[in-house]
């Protein structure tokens, strides 16, 4: 009997030694990480790279300035989306973002493929057609490096 428990304690003992430390995230949940900076942003489709990942959705963007006192941001105007593409590295901390998008309205990225050595992210942008907008397919090409390809 008193072997078994001598066996138990030091199986429980060695157990209990090789659990591994989690990180939290940043609010308690290893899962859980936010991008983006004010209001909608959202994410529709993300792929894993050979530095991290690439998220491409929609990231709003404001006009601000900093306040008389020069330490809070004031919204000047309104606020439109415009195409997001979000870098990141192997542990999901945010490298570089790309806006990509037009004045006339909301931009928004939908799907992101890795092909050739290039990531295309496609969505719709919304286009002034002198007067009107309207929607249209835009598909922006990145580098790898994030750098939008012209």
């Amino acid at each position: 009997m008193r072997t078994i428990f001598i066996i138990l304690t030091a199986f429980v003992l060695l157990l209990i030694s090789c659990e591994k430390p989690v990180d939290k995230g940043e609010y308690g949940n290893p899962l859980i990480k936010f991008y983006g900076d004010a209001f909608a942003d959202i994410g529709y489709s993300i792929i894993a790279s050979d530095e991290g990942y690439v998220i491409c959705g929609s990231l709003t963007v404001m006009d601000r300035e900093l306040n008389e006192s020069g330490d809070r941001q004031i919204v000047l105007g309104s606020e439109h989306l415009d195409m997001g593409v979000i870098f990141t590295d192997q542990n999901g901390i945010q490298t570089h973002k790309l806006n990509i998008g037009t004045a006339a309205g909301d931009d928004v990225g939908r799907q992101i493929i890795y092909y050739n050595g290039y990531y295309y992210c496609v969505g719709t942008a919304s286009i002034d057609r002198g007067g009107s907008i309207d929607k249209d397919v835009i598909v922006a090409i990145i580098s790898p490096g994030g750098e939008l390809i012209d």
